[in-house]
């Protein structure tokens, strides 16, 4: 489903966030087919397991998906799922919780950071909470 800005901001620190595009300019007309794309899969359940099928997206995988479909961009490389820091106990305990033994590590993930750190990116807006 959908959340306001107002409470998604919430979800980070301090309801601090940040706002980026392309760098390079779309078209409107394909911004528009971007804008459809996204629509069409308004509704998908996220995916708490991080699995690269459309039948469940996570937040990034959404987002990455979009690009690389809809403008045959690619944001960012997908790392696989073992490559990614998993030293915290907070960490393990709920990778455990969702996957048992059965730990997907060669699944292709995109990470939010990922996204963020783009080269092909542009900050366009910082939210500071005061």
């Amino acid at each position: 489903g959908m959340t306001e800005l107002k409470k998604w901001q919430w979800h980070g620190k301090n309801g601090h966030y940040v706002v980026k595009r392309l760098k390079t300019t779309v078209s409107r007309a394909k911004m528009e087919k971007l804008r459809k794309a996204a629509e069409k899969w308004f509704g998908t359940p996220y995916d708490l397991k991080f699995q690269w099928s459309d039948r469940r997206m996570y937040c990034s995988e959404y987002v990455w998906k979009l690009y690389k479909r809809v403008l045959g961009i690619e944001l960012a490389t997908p790392a696989e799922f073992k490559d990614f820091d998993f030293s915290k106990l907070a960490v393990r305990k709920k990778l455990k919780e969702r996957f048992g033994t059965d730990f997907p590590a060669n699944e292709p993930v995109v990470s939010p950071v990922q996204l963020f750190q783009s080269k092909l990116l542009k900050t366009v807006y910082v939210k500071r909470h005061l």
